[in-house]
């Protein structure tokens, strides 16, 4: 009977280390799964952060480009305006200088 019971308890035992062993490679495996995930969850916020500065670098190129643009077109707009002021000006000296030939050679057809 002690023999018995001492078999039984060597399998007792036996179990028992087999189930802690088993245990422990489960807690291990665990814990590796943990570290990997733990790892891409870093990587994870690392890549939403860059999002994050690719997206304000991106909307800051844009309204830089924006504001050269609309730059650009006033500096266009005020360049048309004074060439058709220029424009405008040189056709009224050009009629002003046509009606004083015109009035010198009426002076000129009058003194005859």
């Amino acid at each position: 009977m002690m023999k018995d019971i001492s078999l039984e308890h060597t399998a007792v035992v036996a179990e028992k280390q087999r189930l802690i062993n088993s245990s422990h490679r489960e807690q291990k495996k665990l814990s590796a799964e943990n570290d990997s995930l733990r790892h891409e969850l870093e990587q994870c916020k690392r890549e939403i952060g860059d999002l994050k500065e690719a997206s304000a670098s991106e909307i800051l190129n844009y309204q830089a480009a924006l504001a050269d643009a609309e730059e650009s077109l006033e500096n266009a707009s005020a360049k048309y305006k004074k060439e058709i002021e220029q424009e405008h000006t040189n056709r009224v000296r050009a009629i002003h200088a046509v009606l004083d030939k015109m009035q010198k050679i009426k002076h000129r057809y009058n003194d005859r």
